[in-house]
């Protein structure tokens, strides 16, 4: 069995089958982030969008993580002649921000977009998500965290998820594919 998610419900699920693994997994902390998608007419973004989207380093100062140029990524994600960004703010670096009033929060991710974009005027539809545990962090002795709850898991029970190995898609990707990997190599019962 599979067990796929991140280490917050994976050891909510956990508690009472395998409690050795939950002391592990609880160290691992997660910052929380705000997605807001901002659909804009075409012609009111001066950058072209023809790349998957920005990512902010730290050292830039500014208040968001990055921006999806999702109508660029995935057809049929905006009407035509309009665009879909979505744009991430909070972090480690700014994890209040995600939890700010909705107009604080539209407000400073509109001027940011605006300075890095170039939109013009106000977005024609916006819708804000909040992640309180979206991304998990990966700090001091988490491989060692890693091992205890891996070795701690009953027979037959494997995991997956971005707290293993790594936040991106593919690196997400891979730990499935490994505790599949697992699951065929392991001992089968008759």
């Amino acid at each position: 069995m599979v067990l796929a998610g991140s280490a917050i419900h994976s050891r909510e699920l956990l508690q009472d089958i395998c409690p050795e693994a939950v002391g592990p997994m609880t160290e691992i902390p997660y910052a929380p982030v705000a997605v807001v998608s901002m659909g804009f007419s075409k012609k009111n973004v001066g950058h072209p969008l023809d790349g998957f989207g920005i990512l902010v380093p730290s050292r830039e100062k500014r208040k968001i993580l990055g921006i999806l140029f999702s109508s660029s990524l995935f057809p049929a994600r905006a009407p035509e002649g309009q665009v879909l960004l979505t744009a991430f703010a909070g972090g480690m670096s700014h994890p209040k921000l995600a939890f700010a009033f909705d107009e604080d929060l539209i407000e400073i991710v509109e001027r940011e977009v605006e300075a890095i974009l170039g939109t013009k005027g106000k977005p024609d539809f916006l819708r804000i998500q909040r992640w309180e545990g979206a991304i998990p962090q990966y700090t001091l002795g988490h491989k060692s965290r890693i091992e205890k709850i891996t070795q701690a898991l009953p027979e037959g029970l494997f995991l997956a998820g971005s707290y293993l190995s790594g936040v991106s898609v593919s690196q997400t990707f891979t730990s499935g594919i490994e505790a599949a990997r697992k699951i065929l190599a392991s001992p089968s019962e008759s």
